[in-house]
């Protein structure tokens, strides 16, 4: 039997980005393996996708002294499960997983990149990040960007060879069944509303994910307080939490805590009610892979309004699935806002056209075909 090995910084990662997919490779006959820097999901990764999880400390942020330690630890791992294959993402976990394998004699490495860090960085560290990525890169197997700009930035930084890359989108597709809106969705929905206080006649605003400086929350906090003042009723729903990585500046931190019209719903395990407690996703993000919030919200019938970063464009058509906006201007993001808060009708419209995009687009047999095709192709 083929061993397949995937490994990732964070087993949230895990939780969120390889849902199903482990399973369906477990299915196709493959030995799955999953290795993550962190344990805090990998007993429900287990039991959810039926695969073998190991767990191999990483630390999110660049530690020298840990991220050798950690390198060392991914290799000797490697030697132990002696994988046919090994499939390594998110920055940390896809860097060190692809250089231990490649150090462990590891015969397939698909590098996954989905998200370039060093887009929004500068100086020293954005040398550091491009030197790893080139490295990363020149020891893959094959390289697969998660969407059409995200291998266009990377082809423009000089990360690699358009020969050596191909694309997935999203790497993993939407199941779009768990977002429809289902009367026990709409139902505990309600729930969230009333727990929360959110008032019944008010267009929410909502944001799922980090709340890091990279996700734009300080420009999404600006634009709301500009649109609350010709809106109302406007509210802003946020579902995740706070990160020291990247964190958002005290200033921005504490106007989310103290305004009144901020719903804090922390973070949630199963996100997909909180879709159908808001009427539009905001996601002004400096830059992603390919961002999976904006079709599990077109899932659920509601638009996204998003930058015009890397990742984001991929994932919202302009005008007819959502709104896209420059990236970091706050000024763009209020306007947009107040457009669909005023013209409801313009926002199912949206709403309806990204639900059909991304049942027709994102189903997600369709994306572990097209990986199940690479790997066959790199056998």
């Amino acid at each position: 039997m083929r061993r397949l090995v995937y490994v990732v910084t964070a087993s949230l990662s895990a939780q969120q980005l390889l849902r199903g997919q482990l399973d369906y490779f477990r299915r196709m006959g493959f030995d799955v393996h999953l290795i993550s820097g962190d344990d805090e999901f990998l007993v429900d990764i287990h039991q959810r996708e039926g695969v073998a999880v190991h767990l191999v400390p990483m630390a999110r942020e660049i530690d020298l002294k840990k991220d050798w330690a950690s390198l060392m630890a991914l290799k000797q791992k490697m030697r132990e499960l002696k994988p046919d294959l090994v499939n390594a993402s998110t920055p940390k976990g896809g860097m060190l997983g692809t250089l231990a394998a490649w150090l462990a004699g590891v015969p397939r490495r698909v590098y996954v990149i989905r998200g370039l860090r060093l887009e929004t960085t500068n100086g020293l560290m954005r040398r550091i990040l491009t030197f790893t990525e080139k490295l990363t890169c020149k020891k893959a197997t094959v390289v697969v960007c998660n969407s059409p700009s995200l291998q266009a930035a990377t082809l423009a930084n000089g990360l690699m060879r358009r020969d050596h890359s191909r694309i997935i989108v999203s790497c993993n597709g939407v199941m779009v069944d768990r977002f429809l809106p289902k009367p026990e969705l709409i139902e505990e929905a309600k729930a969230i509303r009333t727990r929360l206080g959110i008032p019944e006649d008010a267009y929410v605003v909502g944001f799922v994910g980090r709340f890091t400086k990279d996700k734009g929350i300080n420009e999404l906090v600006e634009a709301f307080e500009t649109a609350k003042s010709q809106v109302p009723n406007l509210a802003l729903f946020l579902v995740g939490r706070f990160e020291e990585g990247d964190p958002v500046p005290e200033e921005t931190r504490k106007s989310i805590e103290t305004n009144p019209s901020v719903y804090l719903a922390g973070y949630m395990k199963d996100t997909a009610p909180s879709y159908h407690v808001m009427d539009v996703l905001v996601l002004p993000s400096y830059r992603e892979g390919f961002p999976n919030v904006p079709v599990e919200a077109g899932s659920a019938g509601k638009p996204s309004i998003v930058s015009d970063a890397t990742g984001c464009v991929d994932a919202v058509v302009d005008e007819v699935t959502g709104l896209v906006v420059p990236v970091r201007d706050a000024d763009a993001l209020a306007r947009a806002m107040v457009r669909l808060a005023s013209d409801r009708a313009l926002s199912e419209k949206l709403g309806q056209a990204a639900q059909e995009r991304a049942s027709r687009e994102f189903p997600p047999e369709k994306v572990w075909k097209q990986l199940g095709d690479l790997y066959s192709e790199i056998w």
